[in-house]
């Protein structure tokens, strides 16, 4: 799982720079945790129309070395 590490204007997603995301592993069939901008509090930031404040983020697909049965 990968997220933006700027505000949403200064991030392209078409073209994500490295040196503007963040990444973790996630293991298969794992959910992940909450990904919204918070303050030092914890408690989610919101945008002006009242909904949640999510950045961008998205997940990158891993190639894995192995051959797969089904």
């Amino acid at each position: 799982m990968s997220w933006a590490t700027v505000p949403d204007q200064d991030f392209n997603p078409a073209h994500p720079d490295p040196a503007q995301y963040d990444s973790v592993v996630v293991g298969d069939m794992h959910e992940y945790g909450p990904l919204w901008r918070s303050g030092e509090d914890g408690i989610p930031q919101f945008r002006r129309n009242g909904t949640v404040d999510y950045p961008w983020h998205g997940r990158r697909k891993r190639v894995l070395n192995c051959e797969r049965s089904y």
